[in-house]
């Protein structure tokens, strides 16, 4: 083939594996440090041209060194053979199929040229041998513990027996083991590396796991340290009801975490650490003290810009003016609140024409009030919204003289129950929400619409425009008044690891709404549920499933 074609010398073009059953070789891939060249597509066009003009003796001088200063910028898309990463490679292989109970297996590699490709390959050829079966699993240490906890732990153990090795599982089974004693008071408890007994004539592996308990641990005197910067404190009683953890309970990790987390919650600190301060040590218990160190975040902000955004519902472009404070912590209890006014033109292209062009001008709040009460160990929180606007609405059509004037009037309460972090559901949602509406001048439209419609098409037109509006003027008038309320139940449970890209865990969320007025009577039930499988280092299995009526 031509020179043009042809791979850069060391370089590696692609990565092989032959004798692999077990495991494919997109799984091998992912585990090693050896990678082919991986070239762009414009890569691609400057390599091929800057390749055909060098060996043509007509090529002008400029145009290839242009091409060449080109084709450095890609140089970091190459990937050569290197001789001691393809042997860290080769152990990182055995110990992977070491990890799953390969334990005799054997790798060797080969860089060569492929003549019919043009390529240069690396191959790594596996020799798999048996794979090994465990035959027990002795969890060394754990029989001091208590026997009601050494009952728990026995309903966690896996049945092994017969079974293949399988490392990581070992491994998590032996986490779990560990979590569940530092969330029961083992504050000190570990294991250390477990010792690995190989049969080479049953092929067989007998696994013992050294645990490592120490003395049971209680909470003890909790401090709160605080780095204010210059910002108002929250009240130390509402910093304590977000602890999970209290004195003289027996040590819970999880409690550490969760309590962490509550007072995230607050959205009034940039930084929560909680940590162990010292240690009571007794002969048969030890009393951790804990300190919590709260570093606020700036409370008030005060914003005045334009905007501008494009509504995708309505096709409209508007542009706006508004000004915003919003505090954090305005009466030393974490309540949020938010203070808006905004001045809207919707659909603002059409300038030119200034009679179809809708404005509004726009007043409301947001307040919100982390643990108003508890029930139970259920941690209650309420907010508050509301907006008052004044809408002049014109509908494009050169039959509407005069616009519209609307105004709205929205309220919604919301109560939201957390409950703690062990329960399958995380919280429960109540939520009252009504709408007040007004028509000022719908008759004076109206009469103006039907006068200046000329044709049937804008006739049409105007009837369509103001059929919307129609329903509300038959329940307000021309008073302030609401079309109903709508009232909702939402029950939520969610374990996703990561609530915009998960690999793991469900979310399952069972609302219920009814609506009761004079514009609008229903009832809604929903059933959402999400499932989220990992299937590989880089995909997951997803199901999800709704029921609505």
């Amino acid at each position: 083939r031509e020179a043009s074609t042809l791979p850069l010398e060391g370089e590696l073009n692609d990565v092989r594996f032959i004798g692999n059953s077990h495991f494919t070789s997109s799984a091998l891939q992912d585990v090693i440090s050896s990678l082919p060249s991986d070239l762009s597509f414009a890569h691609r066009i400057f390599r091929f041209y800057y390749r055909q003009l060098s060996i043509n003796p007509y090529t002008p001088q400029p145009l290839e060194d242009a091409l060449g200063v080109a084709l450095t910028n890609y140089q970091d898309e190459y990937r050569y053979f290197d001789q001691t990463g393809v042997e860290n490679d080769i152990a990182t292989l055995l110990d992977v199929y070491n990890q799953y109970g390969f334990h005799n297996a054997k790798a060797t590699y080969s860089y060569d040229f492929d003549s019919t490709n043009q390529i240069n390959v690396l191959t790594f050829s596996i020799t798999e041998n048996h794979q090994y079966q465990l035959d027990t699993i002795v969890y060394q240490g754990l029989e001091q513990l208590p026997a009601d906890l050494l009952y728990q732990i026995r309903s966690m153990l896996p049945t092994v027996k017969g079974i293949y090795f399988n490392e990581p599982s070992i491994k998590s089974t032996a986490d779990a083991i560990i979590s569940f004693l530092q969330n029961n008071g083992y504050y000190y408890s570990h294991y250390t590396q477990p010792i690995v007994h190989s049969s080479s004539v049953s092929y067989s592996d007998s696994v013992v796991i050294p645990f490592i308990i120490g003395k049971r641990c209680v909470f003890g005197h909790i401090s709160i340290k605080s780095d204010f910067k210059g910002q108002n404190p929250i009240s130390s009683y509402l910093i304590r009801l977000m602890f999970d953890m209290q004195p003289g309970e027996w040590y819970n990790r999880s409690k550490v975490g969760s309590s962490q987390t509550n007072l995230y919650n607050l959205t009034t600190f940039d930084l929560v650490s909680i940590d162990t301060s010292s240690t009571t040590h007794g002969a048969e218990i030890d009393t951790l003290h804990m300190q919590v160190f709260l570093q606020y975040l700036k409370q008030a902000e005060i914003i005045i810009a334009p905007y501008i955004n494009h509504t995708t519902y309505d096709n409209f472009t508007n542009l706006g003016f508004e000004t915003s404070f919003y505090h954090r912590n305005l009466f030393g209890a974490a309540q949020n609140v938010s203070l808006f006014g905004r001045y809207v033109l919707q659909d603002f292209s059409l300038l030119s024409s200034p009679h179809s062009i809708a404005q509004e001008y726009q007043i409301g709040g947001l307040f919100s009030q982390p643990v108003l009460f508890e029930v139970s160990s259920a941690k209650i929180d309420m907010s508050f919204q509301t907006s008052y606007s004044y809408r002049y609405l014109n509908s494009g059509l050169s039959t509407q003289t005069i616009p519209l004037n609307m105004t709205l009037f929205p309220l919604r309460l919301n109560f939201m129950m957390r409950f703690p972090s062990h329960t399958f559901f995380n919280s429960l949602v109540f939520e009252l929400f009504t709408e007040l509406q007004q028509l000022h001048n719908f008759l004076d439209v109206s009469a103006d619409m039907y006068t200046n419609s000329q044709t049937t098409e804008e006739l049409l037109a105007a009837v369509q425009f103001l059929s919307t509006f129609g329903p509300i003027n038959t329940y307000a008038g021309d008073q302030l008044a609401h079309p109903g309320q709508i009232f909702s139940m939402n029950l939520i449970s969610d374990s996703r690891n990561n609530p915009f890209s998960p690999t793991k865990g469900l979310f399952l969320s069972t609302s219920f709404e009814f609506a009761l007025g004079k514009l609008y009577n229903f009832r809604r039930l929903q059933i959402t549920y999400y499932q989220f499988f990992p299937s590989g280092q880089l995909s997951t299995f997803a199901c999800k499933f709704r029921l609505g009526n």
